[in-house]
């Protein structure tokens, strides 16, 4: 498809020498953000414009250049509110560097703690380019430059906008999405590498952990620093009081009891006793300066830590694993200050301290603690933290929001199990590459239903492997299938699954050009894929497919031309898209309602498409000698009597039940010669037929039939029909 590509950006920083300009094709973007939000808000108001600041002099553009149109922004004012012009799409990015001050700039780098979006940067002969794509990450995005000049001075220019949505009210929908799931499973929602960032608010009630951990400490370091600079500088001490004997000649405070002593000696007595005196002495070895050496070396130690988790990352940029270095040795070198030398290990406070809490530079120290001890939580302003890309939150969002309609049919789960990848309180090096690539595995869930007659249960990120199979598993063809929701109806001995797999992608306009929240057909052609891809083993050589309805979950609000046509699909084939945002449940709550209203096999399997092979080799020998063709019914998958009948390819049929309904006499028994097997083990949908040649029938008793194996024959003789596939 044709791009058009435009210039949408262009930011002035005169104290630099810089021009960056940014170009994306944004065509129908704008619009389709506006029509989003005036869906919500119908006035738009504030919501219709994002921010974009710097941390220098400059002027903004949005008007392809025309200086007319220039915003002018102050370093440190408020930020410059403006239309959007950065979307979840692929920016291209050039900065023209003339020096300033008569220097020349000698060389440019991005700094960003990923290393695809610095390498994304290249800087040659005074210009700098690169290319970013904002695909699932909207949110606030910083672009550091790091300018070297060639006087060996350098500086950083920092620019900031927003990349915004066209697929959701990111307002509204994003943060329903966002603190959903932080309800659910605090801490989850957030990753240590993304592009972007949101405010997240300090929560001092709830647990930490590693990622939030270092992104508090990122905000508060230098401000904890210069407080630890300060102390060392001008410390708190406390004096103790000591004794000292001293000569009377050099006695600085003579209290009555001692002069007193003194007018009592004579002579040369005097002069050889020695007056006990007190002397006040500066004590540094306090439990408030204990506490400061405490965090200096605890922060040290983590940071270290963090920094070897990290070194064989190479997700994280180098310049960022050497500023944790450079963290780290600062704190080292402040910890063996002459000053901590004589401050010894520190063991708690007694007591509430005044010290800690009012005098300058401990309360910073306290404050920046306490901030580190803290969770955090989405919304608000006092960290910015990165989460994970918006697809993967969509995906497990769509999972609570099916778990809670479950809730409401059948209560609370009889048994729900989660497999966290890693522990809450752990940063792992698979979430740092999970959070680039996008394939972000969150964990796994199984919560399990029941109403007395079925057991539903809902799974979350389920694998189906790629292998052969033992009897009676489910399994992929050539390559592993993990939809994201599993749907699965267990009614006895038979199964019925159904699949829904949340897709974060949406369809903007019809082929009539009108602006509309469609499922993608690429998405739609995703379920045929898993349908056909996941199969069940039924003994050694036979497989049935395992799916009987897929469905894709898209967050579009609710077309009603579209839902009608994807009912229709659904009543057709059994494969559709329902759409699913915060507020617009309604389609997902109905579509559950009738698969959860389908009491038996027949209701589950009514309208199956079956293999058009099976039907034709019924159809054409069967209907062809109707006469000669016997249809049956098998007991369903995992049954002992369906068992021996696969092993020993023998169908017993009772002769009294048959013959007292006049469906089959001795004589139309010994003419059958085809044995159509109807109702498939385990709701299987496509396969609902099986075919096998008669070769051969015999009366036998029940006596004789339970020789053979047969568990439990019920009836006085059976013919038993030898079968051959």
């Amino acid at each position: 498809m044709a791009q058009n590509v435009t210039e949408i950006f262009r930011a002035t920083v005169p104290s630099a020498g810089l021009v960056l300009k940014a170009r994306a094709d944004i065509a129908g973007k704008r619009e389709a953000f506006e029509r989003r939000i005036r869906e919500d808000s119908p006035d738009g108001g504030a919501a219709l414009l994002t921010e974009y600041s710097a941390n220098a002099d400059c002027t903004f553009n949005f008007e392809g250049g025309d200086a007319a149109k220039d915003i002018p922004f102050a370093a440190g004012g408020e930020p410059v509110k403006a239309p959007p012009a950065f979307f979840e799409t692929r920016c291209f990015f050039r900065g023209d560097f003339t020096g300033t001050g008569g220097r020349a700039v000698r060389d440019v780098r991005v700094e960003h703690r990923m290393a695809s979006v610095a390498d994304a940067f290249n800087f040659d002969e005074g210009t700098l380019v690169g290319t970013l794509d904002f695909v699932n990450e909207p949110g606030r995005f910083r672009l550091d430059l790091r300018i070297s000049f060639a006087d060996g001075t350098e500086r950083t220019v920092r620019l900031e906008f927003t990349v915004v949505s066209v697929k959701m009210n990111v307002a509204r929908d994003y943060t329903e999405i966002v603190k959903t799931i932080d309800r659910e499973k605090p801490n989850i929602v957030r990753a240590f590498l993304s592009k972007t960032f949101w405010g997240a608010a300090l929560d001092r009630e709830g647990e930490p952990d590693g990622k939030s951990w270092y992104d508090i400490l990122v905000e508060v370091f230098d401000y904890y620093e210069g407080a630890c600079r300060r102390i060392a500088g001008n410390p708190h001490r406390r004096y103790l009081a000591t004794d000292d004997w001293r000569r009377a000649d050099r006695v600085r405070r003579w209290t009555p009891v001692l002069a007193d002593r003194y007018n009592r000696l004579g002579g040369d007595a005097r002069e050889r006793e020695r007056f006990r005196t007190e002397r006040l002495v500066a004590e540094s070895d306090t439990p408030e300066n204990r506490f400061v050496l405490h965090t200096l070396k605890e922060l040290r130690r983590r940071l270290e830590d963090f920094g070897r988790r990290l070194k064989d990352v190479p997700e994280v940029s180098q310049p960022w694993k050497d500023g944790i270095s450079d963290r780290a040795l600062r704190l080292k070198r402040l910890a063996e200050h002459p000053f901590f030398r004589g401050v010894s290990r520190f063991e708690g406070f007694r007591q509430q301290s005044l010290v800690m809490q009012k005098s300058a530079g401990y309360a910073q120290i306290l404050t920046a603690w306490l901030k580190l001890k803290s969770a955090l939580r989405p919304g608000g302003d006092d960290i910015d933290v990165g989460y994970r890309p918006i697809s993967t939150l969509y995906e497990f969002w769509c999972f609570l929001k099916m778990r809670d309609c479950l809730k409401e049919r059948f209560g609370e789960p009889e048994k729900e199990e989660w497999t966290d990848r890693t522990p809450d309180d752990v940063l792992d090096v698979r979430d740092l590459a999970d959070g680039e690539t996008g394939g972000d595995q969150l964990c796994k869930i199984d919560a399990a239903f029941s109403d007395g007659a079925r057991t539903i249960l809902l799974s979350y990120q389920k694998t189906y492997p790629a292998r052969d199979g033992a009897d009676g598993e489910t399994l992929a063809g050539l390559n592993p299938q993990r939809p994201d929701i599993v749907l699965s109806i267990s009614e006895g001995e038979s199964v019925f699954t159904y699949l829904f797999d949340a897709k974060y992608r949406i369809w903007v306009k019809d082929a009539d050009g009108r602006e509309i929240d469609a499922s993608p057909r690429a998405a739609i052609d995703d379920m045929h894929r898993y349908r056909d891809a996941i199969l069940y083993r039924l003994g050694k050589t036979e497989l049935k497919h395992e799916i009987i309805g897929a469905y894709v979950l898209y967050p579009g609000r609710p077309e009603p031309h579209l839902c009608k046509e994807y009912d229709e699909s659904i009543r057709r084939e059994n494969i559709g898209a329902i759409p699913l945002l915060p507020g617009h449940l309604e389609q997902l709550e109905r579509r559950l309602g009738e698969i959860l209203g389908k009491r038996d096999a027949h209701a589950h399997l009514d309208g199956t498409i079956p293999t058009r092979g099976t039907s034709a080799f019924v159809d054409g020998i069967a209907g062809a000698a109707e006469d000669l063709t016997l249809y049956g019914t098998s007991h369903g998958a995992g049954s002992e009597k369906s068992a021996w009948v696969e092993k020993h390819l023998l169908y017993p049929l009772p002769c009294e039940e048959a013959e007292g309904k006049g469906i089959l006499t001795e004589a139309d028994a010994r003419r059958k010669r085809i044995l159509a097997l109807a109702a498939p083990p385990r709701g299987r949908r496509t396969a609902d037929v099986e075919v096998f040649f008669i070769t051969g029938v015999e009366r036998v008793s029940r006596e004789e039939l339970a020789g053979m194996g047969y568990p439990k024959p019920g009836h006085a003789a059976y013919w038993l029909f030898t079968l051959k596939r």
